[in-house]
């Protein structure tokens, strides 16, 4: 969920859900890096980096990267 916040005020201007989306966040020390890869390796979908801050943006058309 992303909000729009007023530049003036402060309080939620709009909502937006977005409900295609999953993330799945990956979280191990650097010596198991092998055993991650090999994890991930095997997952039905591509992996791509994700972040927060810049699906928001883009979630209200402020900005397109």
């Amino acid at each position: 969920t992303y909000y729009n916040v007023s530049n003036n005020k402060i309080f939620f201007k709009d909502k937006f859900i977005e409900n295609n989306s999953v993330v799945l966040e990956l979280k191990y020390n650097q010596e198991n890096n092998d055993k991650a890869s090999a994890i991930s390796s095997q997952f039905p979908f591509r992996m791509t980096k994700n972040s927060k801050y810049v699906n928001g943006i883009e979630c209200f058309n402020q900005v397109s990267l």
